[in-house]
Parts: C-alpha cells; structure tokens; sequence
C-alpha cells in the first residue's frame, strides 16, 4: 500500500514539475545560467536528422555560417537564431551567432537541467574550438532573435 502511495506521489510531483517547467518556459525568452555540453558528433547528427526530415517546417542549420549550435529546454525555440554570450573561468568571450536546433523532450533532461541550473547545451565543436575545459563553470546568456 505504501508503496503504490508512493508512486502516486511521484507521479504527482513530476507532474508538478513539468507544469512548472512548461509555464516558466512560455514567459521565457531569453535565458541565463550553465552552459553544458553535447557530446561529440551529437549534434551533427540531430542537425542532419532534423534537415532531412523538416522538423520543424523550413528548418535549414546549414543555411548561414553560424558561430555553433545550441539545444534549449523549449522546444518552439528550435529553428530560432540567439546570441550567446559565454563567460567562462570569469573571462566573459566575444557574443556567438547560434543556432537554435535542439530542446529537451523528457521530464527527466528538463528535471536535470533545471537541478543543475542548464541553460544551454553547446555543440562537442564549438566547445573545443573556444577551448572551454569540462567542469570550467561555464555560463552564458541566450538572447533570441525576434
């Protein structure tokens, strides 16, 4: 008995939770916190998933040169252009041009995301290339475009 009272409540919270998410994310257009990370090749492949299916209508990452790619918690953002402004080890970097072209689509990302207060995931390249250490305390501002 206790047991199936538990997961009522489980099941209650995380739905609490999403509610939270989801009303906090249709207020939301820009976003402030951590910066984590895609693994490497992650995002190229989603990037490639999504042109060749269309998702959403028109989406084109390979259109304008963008600075990298980021993944947001919500999902009508994706297709959109940001500017992303890191600042990493108290050095705050020059504004990136990104490209909005993922989000999170589970309860569980978005509960770990708002836990360890994730902004954005940048793509494994764009990473490397500004020479961003794991662990480095990584934070940014996304600012999108209207």
């Amino acid at each position: 008995m206790a047991t199936e009272n538990n997961k009522k409540s489980d099941g209650f919270v995380m739905a609490l939770i999403q509610a939270f998410i989801v009303a906090f994310l249709i207020i939301a257009s820009d976003y402030e916190g951590s910066i984590s990370r895609y693994d490497s090749g992650v995002m190229e492949r989603n990037l490639e998933w999504r042109h060749t299916n269309g998702y959403p209508a028109g989406f084109d990452p390979y259109s304008k040169d963008y600075d990298g790619y980021i993944a947001v918690m919500n999902c009508r953002d994706v297709g959109k252009e940001a500017e992303l402004t890191l600042t990493v080890n108290g050095t705050t970097l020059d504004p990136l041009h990104v490209l909005i072209s993922d989000c999170t689509e589970d309860v569980k990302t978005m509960k770990w995301m708002v836990d360890e207060n994730i902004t954005a995931e940048l793509d494994w390249e764009t990473w490397q290339r500004l020479g961003i250490q794991d662990g480095s305390g990584a934070w940014g501002k996304v600012e999108i475009y209207d």
